[in-house]
């Protein structure tokens, strides 16, 4: 990626609401850089903890007519029993039955032949944890497939971090990378090599997954890359199931459109300490525009230093203080009675000072920190 492919505004195609900054983009280009027999060996266990989906071949139609396939030797229509295991519920119901079986949960039993059995607990909110019949084995056409759910850990905290994409329907680039991390909000993004995706998102503990708000986009322009289906990608997971470093996305239907396999541990990615000199890589204006001339982006500057602020314009310096608070010290600001720089005249010079003091937020990844407003738009992006 070139400086001007570098020089990124993340906006929102409806809007204008910014779901969050994307994930650094350094660390990215280097889980890119990963060797061919790497990203083999991932899809090779992948495939073993995932395991195959097979749906069915035969299935009840509305009108209660079966549809043609193999048969018992009674003459009864046989169906794969899907594999819903990892699934939601709702969704594992809602797949079972579009294949032609009656889907069931696990029912409480007496130990005493004659008695009824003690009132059941409400099932845990997790996903499903067992199936019978098993999954892919033959069941007949309108069989009872019976379903166990249990609780899981956190899965809100356990999704968090940085993901490589293995595969997927609509298919990206397999250098892809997805990331879901915490603002005020949780936030995915997808990095498809060159545009960054991103959207607020709500995970429920059985895994059922909803997009909140638009779906946002840089808009970069890539010749050498095509456009890879990120956004219907991304726009169409409904549930995410984990297991162990691998994580499964389901569409509506239960489908499996991606797989991910957990990438290397790394800074994590809601990293805010600013200490140290960073290049000002992008600076972007009220009205969402890049505000940085080209003639400029190689020499704007900041360093922080113990709440000292010190930079240069690539023309003028700039000084002042800065207070970071809140959680994680996500909060920032640059107090105005302190914020100045020197007057020299200066054409082409970014409006660095006045963006600053619009700073509320900063968040970041190895290697990038993210200024931004109050309503999380990016300020200004700055790197190492």
């Amino acid at each position: 990626m070139n400086d001007t492919e570098a020089n990124t505004l993340f906006h929102t195609a409806g809007d204008q609401t910014p779901v969050g900054p994307p994930p650094g983009l350094e660390e990215l280009v280097r889980q890119r850089t990963r060797s061919r027999r790497i990203r083999m060996f991932q899809v090779a266990a992948v495939a073993a903890v995932v395991g195959p989906i097979v749906w069915a071949g035969a299935a009840i139609l509305p009108d209660g007519q079966s549809a043609t396939g193999p048969t018992d030797h009674t003459g009864n229509h046989l169906i794969t029993v899907p594999d819903v295991i990892g699934l939601p519920p709702a969704m594992a119901d809602r797949v079972l039955s579009q294949a032609g079986l009656r889907p069931e949960m696990a029912t409480c039993h007496s130990a005493v032949p004659g008695q009824d059995a003690p009132p059941c607990p409400a099932p845990p909110p997790g996903p499903v944890r067992a199936q019978e019949p098993a999954a892919l084995s033959q069941a007949t056409a309108g069989a009872t497939v019976t379903l166990t759910v249990d609780g899981r850990a956190d899965v809100q905290q356990a999704i968090l971090g940085d993901w490589n994409v293995i595969s997927s329907q609509p298919v990206v680039p397999d250098t892809s990378t997805v990331t879901f991390y915490r603002n005020d909000t949780d936030t995915v993004t997808l990095y498809d090599g060159c545009q960054f995706l991103g959207t607020h998102y709500d995970l429920d503990s059985d895994g059922s997954f909803h997009q909140l708000g638009n779906l946002d986009t840089t808009d970069i322009r890539c010749p050498s890359i095509p456009d890879s289906n990120a956004a219907a990608l991304l726009a169409g997971i409904e549930a995410l199931a984990l297991n162990n470093e691998a994580a499964t996305g389901y569409d509506h239907d239960g489908n499996v459109i991606m797989t991910l396999m957990r990438a290397a541990a790394n800074e994590p990615t809601t990293s805010t300490d600013l200490n140290g000199t960073w290049n000002v890589r992008a600076l972007v204006g009220p009205n969402g525009q890049s505000v940085l001339p080209d003639s400029a982006r190689d020499n704007v500057r900041l360093t922080f230093a113990d709440g000292e602020m010190t930079g240069t314009t690539g023309c003028n310096d700039v000084f002042g203080t800065y207070e970071q608070t809140g959680d994680n010290d996500q909060d920032l600001r640059f107090p105005r009675r302190q914020l100045g720089s020197t007057l020299v005249g200066c054409t082409d010079e970014p409006p660095l000072v006045s963006r600053l003091l619009e700073v509320r937020h900063v968040s970041g990844s190895a290697g990038v920190r993210y200024l931004h407003a109050v309503n999380w738009m990016i300020i200004a992006e700055l790197r190492r």
